[in-house]
């Protein structure tokens, strides 16, 4: 995974027009997000939040407006009104120790250092 990654069919225009919202539908990426926030919970041993998830950030915590940053517990986070959501880890140690345990998962050699 790239330090800096662009999720599709995130996040949706509000009905007012003002800000953007997570998408609630099946074709959503946004439950893949929180899913990754899970995996990143159980590496730093903190235990996972609903108010992690990228539903609570989106519109209900605060009011997200398009193509503004904002912070979650592990990525700096930006949705446009197209529905993408553009992340970059904060921690690039995490970052690292996340791709580790993913090659080493799947198998593949590994260097001693990036």
């Amino acid at each position: 995974l790239n330090k800096k990654f662009i999720l599709p069919y995130t996040f949706e225009l509000s009905w007012s027009g003002d800000c953007i919202t997570c998408r609630e539908s099946s074709h959503s990426n946004s439950e893949l997000f929180n899913d990754l926030t899970k995996a990143l919970c159980y590496i730093t041993a903190k235990p996972y939040k609903y108010e992690m998830s990228l539903r609570n950030w989106a519109g209900h915590s605060q009011k997200l407006l398009p193509g503004k940053w904002f912070t979650t517990e592990f990525f700096r986070v930006k949705g446009f009104k197209k529905g993408t959501l553009h992340a970059e880890f904060l921690d690039m140690a995490l970052w690292e120790k996340y791709n580790r345990m993913v090659a080493e998962a799947k198998g593949y050699e590994l260097p001693e250092s990036l």
